[in-house]
């Protein structure tokens, strides 16, 4: 096992006596294969945007590693082949929309993400990618890809209209209350950023669900896209995301001060931001390109 201290490519940052955080430096481009493999205390890990490549199995049964912080702006382009396979305790992480590929065994058996959604950049995913998840997990795809039989997890298409009509068979009529998992975004994280919220409904559709949802404190309800997908889930789902949810303390803060205390890193996601067309700029470009000054 390759200790942090003795790896070049790291520096280690401990911030109590019980957990361990793990810096990638920023003038690492690449950390090699199995550079973490097997680490006993590591249970937090930046990796800053100038990391360009993780090889095979860097951080393979890191069983206490609970949170892995990326920029969306990574310059990754990979999830390497078990990069974080046996990360069991492993609950939060990112995948950075300039990630093309997610290899075999990426995510293996890290059974302790309640979701993770996959922005649509990520053009191929290997069918064992999420080999060993269970029904408890969500995997949200922004387009389709095929999923082996060893992964059990929910698969959601993030589509904004999925749950205007509900036309699936699989749900009851309306006089039957049934129970939904719904991901929202939630504010006070920065007026460009949201927080992906997954909770608990009791709703007789998938539209009753986003609509109730939409009014939970702390969504965005104003935003057109505050919900993010809507699905049917287990009676034991709906009571853990209802009375234990993950981001219970997130939900809980009543100002800023309270809000500052948790560590939210990792997790912020930032609003889609479409380019304005601006005419003047356009006109003044053209007239640059067309009459250039002489030198």
């Amino acid at each position: 096992m390759v200790k942090v201290q003795e790896n070049p490519s790291a520096k280690t940052i401990n911030t109590n006596h019980r957990q361990i955080s793990v810096s990638i430096s920023k003038n690492i481009f690449c950390i090699e294969e199995r550079a973490f493999f097997g680490h006993k205390k590591m249970k937090k890990l930046y990796i800053p945007k100038t990391t360009q490549c993780i090889k095979e199995e860097a951080f393979m049964d890191c069983a206490k590693l609970e949170k892995v912080s990326l920029t969306t702006d990574s310059k990754l382009k990979k999830i390497a082949t078990r990069c974080f396979a046996n990360c069991v305790s492993l609950k939060e992480i990112i995948i950075p929309e300039n990630i093309v590929t997610i290899e075999a065994e990426a995510f293996k058996n890290c059974l302790g993400i309640p979701f993770l959604e996959i922005p649509e950049t990520v053009k191929y995913i290997e069918k064992d990618a999420m080999s060993g998840w269970t029904d408890r997990q969500t995997i949200l795809i922004n387009r389709s890809y095929e999923f082996g039989d060893n992964c059990r997890a929910n698969v959601v298409l993030v589509n904004q209209n999925e749950f205007a009509e509900d036309s699936s068979n699989n749900e009851s009529s309306y006089s039957t209350i049934n129970y939904y998992g719904v991901v929202c975004k939630c504010g006070h994280v920065g007026r460009n950023n949201y927080y992906p919220v997954e909770f608990g409904v009791e709703a007789s559709s998938r539209k009753e669900a986003a609509r109730i949802a939409r009014e939970i404190p702390r969504v965005k309800h104003h935003h057109k896209d505050a919900i993010r997908a809507v699905y049917l889930i287990s009676k034991e789902k709906f009571y853990e995301l209802r009375y234990n949810n993950p981001d219970k303390e997130y939900l809980k803060c009543r100002n800023s001060s309270e809000q500052k205390k948790i560590n939210l890193e990792g997790k912020i996601m930032p609003e889609e931001r479409k380019k304005k067309y601006n005419a003047k700029r356009r006109y003044r470009k053209y007239l640059q390109d067309a009459f250039p000054k002489n030198r």
